[in-house]
């Protein structure tokens, strides 16, 4: 028996959708090769922008309703840090907002999805997103690549985020060894993070649980080399997501994993970051990525805990 797919439309977007029989993913190429929905017992994780769904394009009259430096389509995509190389500050627009190429390829063992970017005009690279699916099955694995097409040394960083539904309390290892006072780095610039750091973020052994249930704009990350991230959402229901990769000298922002909170819309964002990479010409960089949804009905959560749902779901 094979995971259930198909496909169907929202005016100009053209979605993909396995079912595991434990988990739907549904993919939309067309904008930025994204994974745009994660529904889960029958409820959806993601966020997804109502004024931008069916758009393929942001255009001034979209621009002048939402009002934002850059369209939120929401889901889950791969970026290219570090954001302060970004043009106006706004993600590469090749790669987050232009068709992706989709193939999926099947066996008895596993599902495999390859959305690929064009090139990106700004950069000189490609971005190939590759997703692994099996049947009955509530966990996946991602793997991310950055190729060099240009003739430059580039040197980047792989950034996957993923904008999830509020409420949520967020859930980042710390270490000891850490440059940020107490683990934990606030991005001060964002919103009211200073304000609302005591307030939303509480101190464990060796984590910190951050509370994005309600709307307010903050930014937090962490320096921790597990590059791993969880979310509890309502019903109990856990995601999380961890990076498999070398722990690296030099990270955008000094951080490996952040967690940003949004006031204007109902999401919180969780975000990986790959040790920064110096790409030659025609080189490529990539990372895999564990994925796993699941319910947990224990109230109190320790790092151990968190750590043995990826042992579990390797």
């Amino acid at each position: 028996m094979h995971m259930e797919i198909s496909k169907h439309t929202l005016d100009a977007w053209t979605l993909h959708t396995l079912n595991t029989g434990k988990v739907q993913l549904s993919f939309l190429p067309a904008i930025g090769g994204r994974l745009q929905s994660i529904r889960y017992q029958s409820r959806e994780l993601l966020f997804s922008h109502p004024l931008l769904e069916g758009n393929v394009e942001y255009t001034s009259a979209l621009a002048e309703k939402c009002n934002d430096a850059f369209a939120l389509w929401g889901g889950d995509k791969t970026w290219i840090a570090p954001q302060n190389q970004w043009n106006m500050g706004k993600p590469y627009q090749d790669l987050d907002s232009k068709p992706y190429t989709f193939k999926i390829n099947t066996s008895d063992a596993h599902t495999n999805i390859v959305l690929t970017s064009p090139l990106c005009s700004e950069t000189g690279l490609i971005v190939t997103r590759t997703f692994t699916l099996h049947e009955n099955s509530s966990q996946w694995q991602v793997t991310h690549s950055l190729t060099n097409q240009g003739q430059q040394h580039i040197k980047k960083s792989l950034w996957d985020v993923t904008m999830l539904c509020q409420p949520a309390h967020v859930f980042i290892p710390i270490q000891k060894e850490s440059i940020h006072p107490d683990g934990l780095r606030t991005f001060t610039h964002e919103g009211s993070s200073t304000q609302l750091r005591s307030r939303v973020c509480q101190w464990h052994k060796n984590m910190v649980t951050v509370d994005c249930q309600k709307p307010s704009t903050f930014k937090f990350g962490s320096d921790d080399p597990g590059s791993w991230i969880v979310a509890k959402l309502e019903n109990q229901i856990m995601l999380g997501k961890k990076f498999l990769c070398n722990e690296g000298t030099i990270y955008p922002d000094h951080c490996s994993i952040e967690v940003y909170n949004s006031e204007k819309y109902p999401y919180c964002e969780l975000e990986l970051l790959t040790p920064m990479v110096d790409l030659a010409p025609g080189a490529s960089h990539q990372v895999h990525e564990i994925c796993f949804v699941t319910t947990c009905d224990k109230k109190t959560t320790t790092r151990d805990d968190l750590e043995k749902f990826f042992q579990e779901n390797k």
